[in-house]
């Protein structure tokens, strides 16, 4: 039997998406995600079991299909990324960026006994609807590979919208994604 811990830390994150068109926002909302069970053993293993290297980059990716967020998703998972897969992304024709956006992060902020969060707000991964293309995005992932379709790295968090966001040819989506420890 496993004693349980008394002190708490949770670890959540969220997406604030902004989509502009034509120079203009037209709509902005926020959707927190799941910590995949993958990204929480990459968490624990770079951290205190030193058996996992460092991922020294990350990626926001664009989830085009409506599929049900489960957070034992993993990179590990062969149907992960594909044209009809847990997590349906871009084959390198819809948006005008030939592959994931980077998250480039910003510095951690927080004082005392927290919380202290970490995101991308300076330089938001941004996505431009190439010209003659329209998708709809039903969600956001974090994962540490900038290749489309990717299967092979750790899928860090996953995210759905609540409602499909429509794109059409010249629209840019805009994300921000935020961790947190409590």
């Amino acid at each position: 039997m496993t004693d349980k811990i008394s002190d708490n830390a949770n670890i959540s994150g969220k997406f604030d998406v902004e989509i502009w068109r034509d120079g203009k926002q037209i709509d902005n909302f926020s959707t927190h995600n799941a910590i995949t069970a993958e990204g929480k053993t990459h968490i624990l293993k770079l951290l205190l079991d030193n058996s996992e290297a460092k991922k020294n980059t990350w990626y926001v990716g664009l989830q085009l299909a409506n599929n049900t967020v489960d957070a034992t998703w993993g990179a590990g998972d062969t149907n992960q990324f594909t044209a009809t897969g847990d997590i349906v992304e871009d084959d390198g024709t819809i948006f005008v960026e030939s592959g994931r956006q980077e998250y480039v992060d910003d510095a951690v902020e927080g004082t005392g006994s927290g919380p202290y969060s970490i995101d991308n707000d300076t330089t938001k991964a941004t996505y431009t609807v190439d010209t003659g293309q329209s998708t709809t995005v039903y969600g956001a992932f974090l994962v540490s590979n900038s290749t489309y379709r990717n299967t092979t790295a750790p899928l860090l968090c996953v995210a759905n919208f609540s409602a499909g966001k429509a794109l059409s040819a010249g629209d840019e989506i805009k994300v921000k994604y935020t961790i947190q420890i409590s």
